[in-house]
């Protein structure tokens, strides 16, 4: 691993699947390149066989997908103490979970910007025929440039594939609760596109008061009960300060009855999405 990718100089991050180191590796007469390493662990109770069809599920999938605001992974490896570590780009700025920590809140310009370049990821993913499943403030890197990066398709779907016409559907609640869509709770099949947009717009409310909106997106939670109970008046009137355009596309995107909420391409086209400038790098 080490002469391929250079040796570890620092530790950026640490969770249950293991840490994330940076690695520098020396290219004589050019700047050293910086890798991300992330160590991967079993999870508890998980057998052998399972976590290693797992981690080669997830490298395919991630490896496969080729798009600015996606990660770039370069390998999967394994080494003599049998620890698995996959290779990616490093993205210096960290997060946009400990963005929205450290700021208690984006400014819409920012919360804009990001949005934008997080969908137009998902609708790379979703055209490719997987749908990410676990979308959230923890699994966007960020560059310095300001460029969004998604990772970790380890709870990833292949909801379709090339030479399919129709979707497979998705059962059960995935990903991280707050963000997980009302269907994936009350309905036995559903599309796991559409779950993704939901969870893109409890992104980009996240992203603009500093918190999460509700604990779970049931009705015996009262902030979301609230959202429901409420909908139709704001829908009506809402918040003067809030544009239309905005207010408008994000309750589509944030609507319950999966008939009516927007595709990712159907938001990529809405007078906010596609009047927001990005910059550059995004």
């Amino acid at each position: 691993l080490s002469e391929r990718y250079g040796k570890a100089v620092g530790i950026v991050g640490r969770g249950s699947y293991g840490l994330v180191k940076v690695a520098s590796k020396r290219i004589p007469g050019k700047e050293d390149k910086l890798f991300a390493i992330k160590e991967l662990k079993k999870k508890k109770d998980e057998k052998d066989d399972h976590f290693s069809n797992r981690l080669i599920s997830e490298f395919l999938i991630s490896s496969s997908l080729k798009h600015q605001n996606i990660v770039k992974v370069f390998d999967l490896m394994k080494s003599n103490l049998d620890i698995f570590s996959e290779v990616m780009e490093y993205c210096e700025a960290g997060d946009l979970y400990s963005l929205i920590s450290q700021s208690h809140g984006l400014h819409y310009l920012e919360a804009d910007c990001f949005i934008k370049q997080i969908l137009s990821g998902v609708s790379y993913i979703h055209s490719s025929g997987i749908a990410h499943c676990d979308l959230k403030p923890e699994n966007i890197l960020l560059t310095i440039n300001g460029c969004c990066k998604i990772i970790d398709f380890g709870t990833s779907v292949v909801f379709c594939n090339a030479w399919e016409d129709d979707i497979h559907l998705s059962n059960g609640a995935v990903g991280s609760t707050p963000y997980v869509a009302p269907e994936e709770y009350d309905e036995k099949d559903y599309d796991p596109r559409l779950a993704d947009i939901w969870s893109l717009g409890v992104i980009y409310v996240v992203m603009r008061i500093g918190s999460y909106i509700w604990a779970t997106a049931k009705e015996t939670d009262e902030h979301y009960k609230e959202y429901i109970d409420t909908r139709k008046s704001n829908l009506k009137g809402g918040d003067p300060t809030i544009m239309i355009s905005r207010r408008n596309a994000l309750y589509k995107v944030l609507e319950p009855n999966v008939e009516k909420r927007l595709s990712a391409n159907e938001l990529l086209r809405t007078d906010w999405v596609s009047s927001t400038e990005v910059c550059k790098s995004g």
